[in-house]
């Protein structure tokens, strides 16, 4: 009885940790990626006026004037905009 308890507890930890993580793992986009210092990117970025669109977590497509600006935004916003197209520009983006 008591290996079957204490199995029963391990399984119960196990259950509140991994519940802890999905929601965790809600808050951001690719969350298996180290966290990028964006502020730092930006920072030291140089602009170089490439345009290109980005998706950030709830699916929405933005437009930048380059790199540099995305993370401007990812860093401002605290959000992780990710790269989507450096060709096909979309008419429909929302531009930032």
């Amino acid at each position: 009885i008591y290996f079957h308890f204490s199995g029963l507890i391990i399984i119960g930890l196990a259950a509140e940790v991994w519940s802890h993580v999905e929601m965790e793992s809600e808050d951001y986009f690719f969350p298996l990626e180290p966290m990028i210092n964006y502020c730092k990117m930006a920072d030291q970025c140089q602009h170089d006026f490439v345009p290109i669109c980005a998706q950030d977590s709830l699916g929405i497509t933005r437009m930048f004037n380059d790199n540099c600006d995305l993370f401007e935004y990812n860093c401002d916003e605290k959000k992780l905009a990710r790269l989507s197209s450096r060709i096909y520009i979309p008419e429909n983006v929302t531009k930032n």
